[in-house]
């Protein structure tokens, strides 16, 4: 874990750096990142339901975990599902945040869109 969290200090978040040869004005553009301490991410792909997009993490640590996942846009609405994407709960959003809450060992999919 502590392997991991050191090399996401370094790698995250991904930034694009512009080029010399480019006259256009820099921009500054959000993708997605988890937080969370013990969680990791499992997938991020569009969703069997058009429209949803599918967020996947896993909580490898032995306690409860209080999770987010942050989007580059702004979420209508989130809900935790199964493996197959039935619905479970609704999540709590706040502008482009999931906010979610895992179990220790828990595998957590969450459906979204805009």
């Amino acid at each position: 874990d502590e392997i991991e969290q050191l090399a996401d200090d370094f790698l995250l978040p991904i930034t694009g750096e512009t080029l010399r040869s480019n006259l256009a004005a820099p921009g500054t553009y959000a993708g997605l990142e988890l937080v969370g301490g013990g969680l990791k991410f499992s997938a991020a792909m569009p969703s069997q339901q058009a429209g949803w997009i599918t967020l996947r993490c896993v909580n490898a640590s032995d306690t409860e975990v209080r999770g987010e996942w942050r989007v580059g846009r702004a979420i209508t609405e989130a809900n935790t599902t199964r493996l197959d994407e039935t619905i479970l709960a609704p999540c709590v959003v706040s502008g482009n945040i999931i906010h979610f809450t895992a179990a220790p060992k828990e595998l957590v999919t969450i459906l979204a869109r805009e």
